[in-house]
């Protein structure tokens, strides 16, 4: 039996949420992940930020999601229905 250990090197092209994800849980499944981004800083785009039940559970997993929840705001309303074409 051979003590070479397999690794898996793995580039991921791009720092946006996906990029971030995708390494984040590569690198928690034992790869080796190198991640480039163009931008010379990370920072805010004035884009707000929209998380279903799932994407939170898995931000938590990841120790992710303190930080965001401190600034997160809920609406005061909801509205939920289907678009009518004029026709019952």
């Amino acid at each position: 039996m051979s003590n070479v250990k397999e690794s898996t090197d793995v580039l991921v092209v791009g720092g946006g949420m996906a990029g971030l994800a995708g390494a984040l849980a590569l690198r928690e499944n034992g790869a080796d992940v190198t991640l480039v981004e163009v931008a010379p800083a990370f920072g805010e785009v004035g884009a707000g930020l929209q998380m279903a039940p799932n994407a939170s559970r898995v931000l938590k997993r990841w120790g992710l999601l303190e930080r965001p929840w401190k600034s997160a705001s809920s609406p005061s309303t909801w509205c939920s229905g289907t678009r009518s074409r004029g026709r019952n």
